[in-house]
């Protein structure tokens, strides 16, 4: 048994999840091909808090260093980023939680499954990047770096 095969048998199928549930870009659910690369609508708009997925990702980045550590076995790719996709779904069902405890309110379906995204680019991919990666119509990435003023 590989060890996306575990751990899609400890965690079940992903794909009914709202984040891996729907088609992107044309493709079937990333979940439910666990050897197909990840492709995903841009996550951007207004439902983003760039805030939220900087302390999130931090957060998901500590826990899949410690699953990785304790696990004596070395995880491949596909597994780690199962591993990665459960904890950021778990991080953000505690974030909405905390928000609606705060009395904030729910978050729309559209915030949870842009913020998840992006906190999984931000994890495994590109980060704010990958849309621009994953844009079909983009065919030249040109990153200059910052601007400097002329002195």
């Amino acid at each position: 048994m590989t060890e996306a095969s575990r751990y899609l048998s400890e965690y079940g199928d992903l794909s009914r999840l709202p984040l891996f549930s729907q088609p992107t870009n044309g493709s079937t659910p990333a979940a439910a091909k666990l050897g197909a690369p990840v492709t995903a609508a841009p996550p951007s708009g207004p439902d983003v808090d760039w805030s939220v997925v900087s302390e999130l990702r931090a957060r998901a980045s500590e826990q899949l260093s410690q699953a990785v550590a304790s696990d004596r076995s070395r995880l491949d790719k596909a597994a780690q980023q199962e591993l990665g996709r459960s904890i950021v779904l778990d991080l953000i069902e505690s974030a909405m939680a905390d928000d609606v405890d705060a009395g904030r309110g729910a978050w729309s379906p559209g915030r949870q499954q842009t913020t998840a995204q992006a906190v999984f680019d931000s994890l495994f991919r590109l980060g704010r990047l990958q849309p621009l990666v994953d844009d079909d119509d983009i065919e030249k990435h040109c990153d200059r770096g910052p601007r400097q003023r002329p002195s």
